[in-house]
């Protein structure tokens, strides 16, 4: 099978490859007039209807829609079903799309930090007593449609700069300087995955909240690298958290009836209270609930929804 792809993350691609019987290349290098050739659009939104002219060449039956982001970041395709009915499959996270399109098929959001690759708790080693209060990690963005977590995050930002002025930096791209008199400090030294777990690893709690906690079934990196670092995330998210990480290894922001009551509790836990909590992410780190924080389970869903057959040992062919 050869796969015609607009954007994959290269690991992704690699573990496909590896495992199942297929190429993955740029959309433009497939013949899709080729038996045995499918054409992945992720993410397709109204802009694409004016900028790409392929899609209307390729057989309908050899259109698959990939939805990653939600729908705050890409609306049109959860808002307009015409949009989807341009593919004849659609794999999304989406429970609704999930539940009322027969085209569609599972999937669950793609992580940075892998919570198995943490079994151990890497940072033992730091003190309670010298980890600061609080961190967030997220870019500046604004969205004004009604299912965006934007505004909520912002606003608790801007709460705890003015309420814990000493113990909570925030971290992230396109922020400017006069939106904070205390807490912003840039962006992490170092950007990858593994550097945002071992800054947010010298914290106690994390800001978690979800760019959208709307759509059931949306659940991102941003508790599994809270996670892996034994920082403990106060998520705020869609509703099924807790089919995908225990109670116990999270603080529900919606549990708050007010920001000063959250900081309240943040700033009168125990480390003896942070320890259960530690604990609880330790043994989620070595459970098989862990294994849908990884990439090899993405790209076997995406393999399964795809209908991609396992690629055959070598010793077998």
């Amino acid at each position: 099978m050869i796969i015609g792809i607009t954007t994959l993350p290269i690991r992704v691609k690699g573990i496909l490859e590896s495992d199942y019987d297929v190429e993955l290349r740029p959309l433009a290098e497939v013949d899709f007039t080729q038996p045995e050739t499918l054409a992945v659009y992720r993410d397709y939104n109204w802009r694409d209807l004016f900028r790409d002219k392929r899609l209307k060449t390729i057989p309908f039956e050899k259109r698959i829609l990939l939805l990653v982001e939600p729908s705050n970041v890409n609306p049109s395709a959860y808002v307009v079903p015409w949009l989807r009915r341009r593919f004849c499959k659609v794999v999304t996270w989406d429970r609704r799309l999930l539940a009322t399109d027969a085209r569609c098929r599972p999937i669950d959001v793609n992580p940075f930090a892998e919570p198995p690759d943490y079994p151990e708790n890497r940072f033992a080693g730091i003190p309670f007593r010298d980890k600061k209060m609080l961190i967030a990690v997220a870019a500046r963005r604004v969205n004004f449609m009604p299912w965006s977590n934007y505004a909520r995050r912002n606003r608790a930002y801007r709460y705890f700069d003015r309420e814990l002025p000493d113990d909570f930096d925030l971290y992230g791209n396109w922020w400017r300087d006069f939106d904070f008199k205390n807490a912003y400090r840039g962006v992490l030294k170092t950007t990858d995955f593994a550097g945002k777990v071992e800054a947010m690893a010298r914290y106690r709690f994390a800001l978690c909240y979800e760019n959208n906690a709307r759509q059931p079934g949306y659940v991102s990196e941003k508790i599994s690298d809270c996670i892996c670092a034994r920082c403990v995330p106060i998520y705020y998210g869609s509703d099924g958290i807790e089919e995908r990480v225990p109670r116990e290894c999270f603080v529900d922001a919606r549990q708050f009836k007010s920001l000063a009551e959250m900081k309240d509790f943040i700033v009168s836990m125990t480390e003896a209270e942070h320890g259960r909590y530690t604990k609880a992410m330790d043994e989620f780190c070595k459970s098989d609930l862990a294994k849908r924080f990884t990439r090899k389970h993405f790209s076997d869903c995406l393999a399964k929804a795809l209908d991609l057959k396992p690629r055959q040992p070598a010793s077998m062919l």
